[in-house]
């Protein structure tokens, strides 16, 4: 059956459908199995949408079996390649405890250290998205927040953080914890000099969110750059519309 929503305050004969609801399962290990494709799926989507850079980024997914583990890609393998049996489950000690080829049993390091401090910090998320897109990472060197030019960007208004530090390669259990505290209870976060990220109750909504992110990157840069060739200002969406959007 599709979910059928009819919005307060409206016509009662406006509704919206939402598509089908997601599958419910009764053994946890088939959900594994839907949650290790559905996965190499967004990994392969976020490939074909250009927002990947050679073996950097990672999108990872909680384990509905162990709780305390995740789901994350190996190392060097690239996003458009990427199947449901070369992901790897880790634990929060760094251990891979499943999954995973012969050959391919690494993770990236820096995988390890942002996701597992966001997975335990935040038992609302199950995925969380990372990846040095273009546009997120031309944004990120400007050192500011995202400015809310468009419609859609309110979509993130009060729920997007900036990280504006920049250590390099993010290796340490100390700068994990800064980003988790400067993440705190939002959806998604700029990291300086770095990229965009994005978390969200399943991987379907930290994807959607990391490209919508992408997109008004882009936006943002377009329009800044247009008014600095015409004189004119970019108009902000007020703070009460994108609070109401």
């Amino acid at each position: 059956m599709v979910a059928t929503q009819i919005l307060q305050d409206s016509p009662a004969s406006l509704s919206f459908d939402f598509g089908p609801p997601p599958p419910e399962f009764t053994d946890k290990y088939a959900e594994r199995q839907h949650i290790k494709e559905r996965l190499a799926l967004a990994y392969r989507v976020l490939a074909r949408e250009g927002l990947c850079e050679g073996a950097s980024g990672h999108l990872t997914s909680r384990d509905p079996v162990n709780r305390d583990c995740f789901w994350v890609n190996p190392y060097g393998l690239h996003f458009s390649r990427l199947t449901a049996s070369d992901l790897l489950l880790v634990n929060h000690q760094g251990r891979i405890i499943a999954g995973g080829k012969r050959d391919r049993q690494r993770y990236n390091a820096a995988a390890f250290v942002i996701h597992s401090a966001i997975h335990a910090a935040r038992p609302d998320v199950d995925s969380v998205c990372h990846a040095h897109s273009p546009s997120g990472k031309a944004f990120s060197t400007l050192g500011r927040n995202l400015p809310f030019y468009t419609q859609d960007s309110a979509v993130f208004y009060e729920d997007i953080s900036l990280y504006a530090a920049h250590g390099g390669v993010v290796l340490s259990s100390s700068e994990s914890a800064e980003i988790v505290k400067t993440l705190g209870t939002k959806k998604a976060m700029i990291l300086q000099n770095h990229g965009l990220l994005t978390v969200g109750g399943c991987i379907e909504s930290a994807t959607a969110w990391f490209m919508l992110l992408e997109n008004e990157c882009k936006c943002a840069l377009t329009a800044e750059a247009a008014a600095a060739l015409t004189g004119v200002r970019p108009i902000s969406v007020l703070p009460e519309v994108a609070q109401y959007t």
